[in-house]
């Protein structure tokens, strides 16, 4: 009995210091006005991350029967989220190594869709869960933060994935348009077609590559017939130059 209320004793503060901990850093992430923070992506990840630290120790605490959908629940719960911040770690390869361009992208568009797919399955999930507690109002809101997540990956990979994308400076952008103030912007290049752009407001991880993880809602978009205008100069210039031809 007494070591019974030793583990109920136990669960009771690790709930309270994780849900102490994620608040603080929750507050610490809204509170940062510097340009380059990815707030709600951050914050949605941050959120699972403590959801699912919560999870593990109430596995471990708890008497809950040894079965194949109990472990598979309890290696999900640990696993998945680690694809949530796939970007993040990708964006740390380039450093120290050498690798090509081609295997960068490789990397960039992989490690979006692993976000994608973690972020799908953690919603199915934390639904699961969500439905079978009495006390379902954390879990309903992890359910939402992974709905969340998988639009963002998705959104990112709509852009990002297609043939015509590419990173081009703002400076192609035509006069009397929307401005630009980051260094690049993602563009799709349509030729007989005004091109579809999106400028970075916040952080844009893996960005040495051709596909970089522009996280929804850090960013602007429009339309810009000029700039396929541009490009289209561009692309006859350099094709006159390759063929000898005086620019």
């Amino acid at each position: 009995m007494h070591l019974l209320r030793r583990g109920i004793t136990a669960h009771r503060y690790s709930k309270y210091y994780f849900n102490t901990a994620g608040i603080l850093a929750l507050r610490f992430i809204l509170r940062q006005n510097i340009k380059g923070v990815a707030v709600l992506y951050m914050t949605l990840c941050l959120f699972l991350l403590v959801m699912s630290l919560h999870e593990i120790f109430r596995f471990r605490n708890a008497d809950i029967t040894v079965s194949a959908g109990n472990v598979l629940l309890a290696s999900g719960t640990m696993l998945l989220p680690l694809t949530l911040v796939s970007p993040v770690l990708a964006g740390f390869l380039p450093a120290g190594m050498e690798i090509t361009q081609h295997t960068l992208d490789r990397v960039a568009i992989t490690a979006q869709w692993t976000g994608a797919v973690g972020a799908a399955f953690l919603s199915g999930l934390w639904f699961m869960l969500a439905r079978r507690d009495v006390k379902r109002f954390w879990y309903t809101g992890a359910f939402i933060a992974s709905a969340l997540l998988t639009f963002i990956f998705s959104n990112s990979l709509w852009f990002v994935s297609q043939k015509d994308a590419a990173i081009a400076s703002p400076v192609l952008l035509g006069a009397g348009e929307e401005d630009c103030d980051a260094q690049a912007l993602l563009v799709r290049y349509h030729p007989d077609a005004p091109s579809e752009w999106r400028c970075p407001t916040g952080i844009v991880l893996m960005g040495e590559s051709s596909h970089p993880f522009l996280p929804w809602p850090d960013y602007r978009q429009g339309k810009s017939r000029q700039m396929t205008d541009n490009i289209n100069a561009l692309i006859k210039h350099a094709q006159e130059k390759s063929d000898g031809k005086p620019g």
